[in-house]
């Protein structure tokens, strides 16, 4: 909201389904705003706020909107090494629990890899 004056944003497109990012990014819409949300990364399960989704008539909208085009164009550029990951650590399967502990702080900026063959 600072970003645009209080105004607020006219799109929102969310792809995590963060506890903690979901409720932000739907504080920063404007009236009559919409949210494009097609994933569920961060747990798939948020806490909706009716009154800001009613007072603002706001419009939420789910979906993967894939096209065979988009999963061709997709494997090419990953085929292409063009694609990467963000990880944030890699760390030997018997650290799971430590793997877990970091993404349920809430701080992780990236993706949190078990390695079966890693000691």
């Amino acid at each position: 909201m600072a970003f645009t004056g209080s105004e607020g944003v006219e799109l929102v497109f969310e792809n995590i389904s963060n506890p903690t990012t979901w409720p932000k990014a739907l504080a920063s819409m404007k009236m009559r705003g919409r949210m494009v949300t097609a994933g569920a990364h961060g747990g798939g399960k948020v806490e909706l706020d009716c009154q800001i989704l009613y007072h603002r008539n706001l419009h939420i909208m789910g979906g993967t909107g894939n096209t065979p085009q988009n999963i061709t164009d997709t494997m090419k550029l990953a085929a292409a090494g063009k694609l990467g990951a963000n990880i944030q650590n890699i760390l030997p399967l018997n650290q799971a629990a430590r793997g877990h502990h970091i993404i349920e702080s809430g701080v992780e900026m990236g993706k949190i890899v078990l390695d079966p063959t890693s000691k």
